[in-house]
């Protein structure tokens, strides 16, 4: 629950300042510092930072009422329905959560990598 929050939170905060990608290297240092498993390093960072997106792209879009997710969904040929601005929203938290799940992978992969004695 720890390293989740310490996920979510960093990535909330460094958002404001810095670009989109540093999901990435705060998903890596924080399963690189305190990850146990494999699984719980993707898991765990995969669903901090899609749940962050989702919300965030929640609120965002509620701000305009949809207009621009709901063109984005025509755009991609994802139909002009009542909630296909959450389509958009689900498939962009989706991209995101996947660059932070293979970031936490990568950083508990190089923890035990650089822990084995040769």
């Amino acid at each position: 629950m720890l390293l989740f929050l310490l996920i979510l939170v960093l990535s909330f905060l460094l958002q404001l300042l810095l670009p989109w990608w540093i999901i990435a290297p705060v998903a890596f240092i924080c399963c690189f510092l305190k990850a146990r498993k494999t699984g719980q390093a993707f898991l765990i960072s995969f669903l901090a930072i899609f749940i962050l997106w989702l919300i965030a792209c929640v609120i965002l879009s509620s701000q305009n009422d949809h207009i621009l997710s709901t063109r984005v969904a025509q755009m991609l040929g994802l139909g002009s329905s009542t909630y296909s601005w959450l389509l958009v929203a689900t498939i962009s938290s989706l991209l995101g959560g996947i660059v932070a799940g293979i970031a936490g992978i990568s950083g508990f992969l190089l923890r035990r990598l650089s822990s084995q004695k040769y």
